[in-house]
């Protein structure tokens, strides 16, 4: 890692993934997806995925409010309006399954959907997600398409 946190690779794929949302005249990807006015929360303590994530959110309309962890989402929220929140699981300070505990004791964000980005997937893993109340989750790495659709499907 470089000491922005992000590696060489990893901001030619920024790059290149930037590159295919703003140039690529995909109408068949966004088209009828998006209303431009629902906010995302995106949760990652990695600024590699939180730029790709937004990168992505951006290009199909979507607002999006970034947050490095679970208490930095909870500050940041502050009661703001969101139609979904997008958290990684391992986070320091407070991490995704700790976030979505936290959100859904709250009136205001008791039914939002939340999706998990996350590398580690088992069984023990689904119960513990389900318990929590979330309401999907993508293995890392994932194609854009697949996070748009999966988000569309929920909002």
């Amino acid at each position: 890692m470089t000491q922005q946190g992000v590696t060489g690779a990893e901001t030619e794929l920024l790059q290149n993934a930037w590159y295919k949302i703003r140039k690529r005249d995909d109408k068949e990807l966004f088209e009828g997806m998006v209303d431009n006015t629902k906010s995302i929360l995106i949760v990652d303590d990695s600024e590699f995925v939180r730029e790709l994530v937004s990168l992505i959110l951006k290009g199909a309309g979507y607002d999006v409010i970034e947050a490095i962890n679970g208490r930095d989402a909870l500050d940041k929220l502050d009661n703001k309006k969101v139609e979904m929140v997008i958290t990684d699981l391992k986070m320091p300070i407070m991490n995704g399954i700790e976030l979505i505990k936290h959100l859904r004791s709250n009136d205001m964000y008791k039914f939002i959907p939340v999706i998990i980005l996350t590398s580690e997937f088992y069984e023990a893993k689904r119960q513990d997600f389900i318990k929590a109340g979330v309401d999907g989750w993508i293995l890392k790495p994932f194609l854009h398409q697949q996070l748009l659709s999966v988000i569309s499907g929920l909002i």
